[in-house]
């Protein structure tokens, strides 16, 4: 990180960004770091990955980051150091992060995502818990899509976050998204037996709700051939639509 903060690195423009073939190291350290520091987070790479984030949306390495992770880089002013940290999962700098005045925990990337929202659906549960304590969290925001931070849990079967999420009383478990789909409905779209044994306990989600093409989360197992979670699903009552 202290060569990120470097002047070197701080003076190389976004725009236009420089020929990154040319620059190995620069994509590397950009891509790597969090896991580096979430490794072995020393005083010193606290206070540099903070330093780093003083000016996120101006310096190259955040361009780099946003294009390798696929999230639209046109406006990298929507992504803030707290985004960055909540995808890497280093709870120190998050924690530092939301004590600083102004910061906004419910601010979308391009995408739309908020910082629970990538805490969530990379599983870093540390980071769903230091975000959940803050009184203005909003653990419904959807993104884009709107798909909220529940429904991102259940799609990379993150058990322990969707636990977490559904310990408090203001989390939908049932909130559909762009497409009519559930938390329930992803998690038997990718099989994820834990998920699904999770929410089909719970009183407030409906086994039967259907997508907006009318397939409920039966059918999504039977059609992607998860043949544990439609029996999960059988032996709590749940039906297919003809």
């Amino acid at each position: 990180m202290g060569y990120l903060n470097s002047q070197q690195v701080k003076a190389l423009s976004i725009s236009p960004p420089p020929n990154l073939l040319d620059v190995p190291f620069l994509v590397y350290s950009s891509v790597y770091w969090g896991v580096h520091a979430k490794r072995d987070l020393s005083d010193c790479a606290k206070s540099l990955a903070l330093k780093l984030f003083d000016d996120c949306e101006n310096h190259i390495s955040t361009k780099i980051f946003l294009e390798k992770w696929f999230i639209d880089s046109s406006g990298p002013s929507l992504f803030s150091g707290l985004h960055c940290a909540s995808i890497f999962g280093i709870d120190e700098i998050v924690a530092s992060l939301v004590e600083v005045e102004g910061c906004d925990v419910n601010k979308k990337d391009s995408r739309g995502n908020t910082s629970l929202t990538w805490a969530a659906r990379r599983g870093h549960e540390g980071v769903v818990k230091i975000l959940l304590g803050r009184d203005d969290i909003k653990p419904n925001k959807s993104n884009n899509e709107g798909t909220t931070p529940i429904s991102w849990a259940a799609i990379e079967g993150r058990e322990g976050v969707v636990k977490i999420l559904l310990g408090r009383n203001d989390v939908d478990p049932d909130k559909r998204d762009c497409v009519g789909e559930t938390p329930l409905g992803w998690a038997a779209v990718f099989g994820q037996e834990g998920v699904v044994k999770i929410l089909q306990a719970r009183n407030d989600v409906n086994l039967n709700k259907p997508d907006q093409h009318d397939k409920t989360p039966l059918d999504h197992a039977f059609e992607n051939q998860h043949e544990g979670t439609a029996e999960l699903l059988r032996s709590r009552g749940a039906a297919s639509n003809p």
